[in-house]
């Protein structure tokens, strides 16, 4: 019988024997019943057996049906677990997601809520509830982290998106206002980060050393020239770093990458 990752040693709380016991019991008819669905999966995607496969496909939904109107929670967390961990890449690994977020359980969003934030705002989304996508894009857009300020916009795009997108009571002007104006200086910082990798290839290309050079020491004129050019470049590079982390303040932008920001003018 195939090991399923989500499977621990068989030991309950409290550790008595008896309640070992049921948990051991439990474990194993997730196993068996996750295997089941694991030889369906493989029938469903055999093109040989064009029969076989919608027969396996037919079953395979009537599990899912079974799956949706169980009560036990853990059961749905182990199945939405291996419904993901079981698929490929590229459209297969699509295609699962879109099943996993198909299925109409009250356990789902509490299992994304814990696993994927990128999938649980899909749900949010195929599920109407635009502004509870807005509001976490918008939260993602702005944690400090090394998710890089592209995917930061996009996500500000997204949320702005999805309040344009939502009517009546769903509306919220307050946030609305926060997002775009977000938007704007995060595309502003965009354009302050490129000025300073730019400013960092310029002085490069002028014949500096590297930023990994930069303790190197000299004692003529013009290595002490080299030396402050690359010091330099080293400070804007980091300086482009750090736009990367975080989404920053026009203040910020203007006060602690002012020499990037006066090039734009």
């Amino acid at each position: 019988q195939q090991q399923h990752a989500w499977q621990t040693p068989a030991r309950a709380v409290g550790g008595d024997r008896e309640s070992e016991a049921v948990y051991a019991a439990v474990v194993e008819t997730y196993g068996c019943l996750l295997a089941a669905a694991d030889e369906l999966l493989a029938k469903r995607a055999d093109r040989a057996d064009r029969a076989g496969a919608e027969r396996a496909a037919a079953a395979f939904d009537a599990l899912k049906r079974a799956v949706a109107r169980a009560d036990d929670e853990l059961f749905h967390q182990c199945f939405y677990a291996w419904l993901l961990r079981s698929a490929g890449d590229g459209d297969e690994r699509a295609a699962r997601e879109d099943e996993l977020l198909a299925m109409r359980t009250p356990f789902l969003e509490a299992f994304l809520r814990r696993t994927s934030v990128d999938l649980l705002c899909r749900f949010y989304v195929r599920n109407g509830r635009l502004q509870s996508a807005a509001v976490l894009l918008a939260r993602l857009a702005e944690e400090r982290n090394a998710d890089g300020l592209e995917l930061r916009i996009e996500r500000l795009a997204r949320a702005r998106g999805c309040l344009v997108q939502a009517a009546g009571a769903q509306s919220d002007a307050a946030l609305g206002l926060h997002v775009a104006e977000k938007l704007e200086v995060a595309r502003l910082q965009l354009r302050v980060r490129e000025r300073l990798r730019a400013a960092v290839a310029q002085r490069r290309s002028d014949g500096g050393p590297r930023d990994d050079d930069a303790t190197a020491g000299s004692t003529t004129a013009d290595d002490s020239v080299g030396g402050r050019r690359q010091q330099r470049a080293a400070e804007l590079a980091a300086a482009a770093r750090e736009l990367d982390t975080a989404l920053f303040t026009v203040s910020d932008l203007y006060n602690r990458f002012c020499q990037a920001v006066s090039a734009l003018r």
